[in-house]
């Protein structure tokens, strides 16, 4: 028995190494489409979405989440290759989402695939259904979680707090992909975000791991040796060709599906009337309990999901604060 043993590990060891495998071809045919925006098309070079997917795990049939879509580059090819019966649903703070240019793409998106969605409300208000999501992909945008700016409007936002309603939303068993621009150790984060937009790979692991997620590999395929980490990503000199990592995470399997939190909509009742502003959206969320907020304008949409830990606020014309629900 020892002496089968040992051939059989000898053949193992000594065996010609394979050559990497191929990306899926349902991923590989989502890249290579024929209709995808030329311009799009051209940064498949240094992103390499192939190969970023194709280590992430995206999967056919998978609903996907895409956070800060921006443009929905990621998205439309995630929509391809998770096909007719998977989805992705895609997340853009308002100021992106009324960009012109992200607003003539997503409409153009829209007429190419079928099965990709687009929602904009601000960070803060971002509510996302319990274990609704197989796969997210964080690409190039984690860093933004501590970005503040009153000239784009992001607001002051906790990562921490990002992160809980992320991993909330990821079904026992569910992929995160991080893709992020790398930036110097040992530097306070906040201000190195301001200056560069460049984050530290550690703090990223960190990070997701404190909040629960499992970390399950790095990929090196979008690691650039020699990039200057002082540069800003914006720099011309450094644009597009930055040293970037790549991470993924998973929610272990078994992980419970939280849903013992609710909100005590009577607790709410003495705000209607008073401005929605994100001070009273926060006493309001302290009052009744809430884990999350969203603010509906009159004649907003709003996802049809139900979720007993969210406070929905109904506003006038005048922006003051109409109805409570929860929900």
């Amino acid at each position: 028995m020892k002496s089968k043993t040992f051939l059989l590990l000898a053949a193992v060891l000594f065996m010609p190494a394979l050559p990497v495998e191929a990306a899926p071809a349902a991923i590989t045919a989502a890249v290579a489409a024929k209709d995808r925006p030329a311009d799009e098309a051209k940064l498949d070079e240094s992103r390499k979405p192939a190969e970023v997917l194709k280590f992430l795990g995206l999967e056919r049939g998978d609903r996907a989440l895409d956070f800060m879509a921006g443009r929905g580059y990621y998205s439309e090819i995630m929509a391809r290759a998770v096909g007719p019966k998977g989805a992705v649903v895609a997340w853009n703070p308002p100021g992106i989402a009324a960009n012109d240019q992200a607003k003539t793409a997503w409409a153009d998106i829209r007429g190419r695939v079928k099965n990709a969605s687009a929602f904009a409300v601000p960070l803060p208000n971002l509510a996302l259904a319990p274990a609704s999501f197989d796969f997210a992909l964080l690409h190039l945008v984690y860093h933004d979680t501590y970005w503040e700016s009153a000239e784009y409007g992001f607001v002051r936002v906790e990562p921490a707090d990002v992160l809980a309603k992320l991993y909330g939303a990821m079904k026992p068993g569910g992929i995160v992909g991080v893709i992020d621009h790398v930036g110097p150790a040992g530097v306070d984060t906040r201000a190195e975000v301001d200056k560069t937009h460049r984050i530290d790979p550690a703090v990223i692991r960190a990070d997701f791991e404190r909040a629960g997620f499992a970390f399950e590999g790095e990929s090196d395929v979008l690691r650039v040796s020699g990039d200057d980490l002082a540069k800003s990503v914006f720099d011309p000199a450094v644009r597009g060709k930055t040293d970037r990592v790549v991470y993924k995470f998973s929610k272990p399997d078994g992980a419970p599906v939280d849903l013992a939190m609710v909100c005590d909509v009577d607790k709410a009742q003495s705000f209607i009337g008073q401005p929605a502003d994100d001070a009273t959206v926060g006493k309001m969320k302290q009052a009744t309990g809430a884990r999350t907020a969203r603010v509906v304008p009159p004649n907003g949409a709003v996802t049809m999901d139900y979720r007993p830990d969210r406070l929905t606020i109904s506003t006038d014309e005048a922006g003051k604060i109409a109805r409570v629900s929860c929900g």
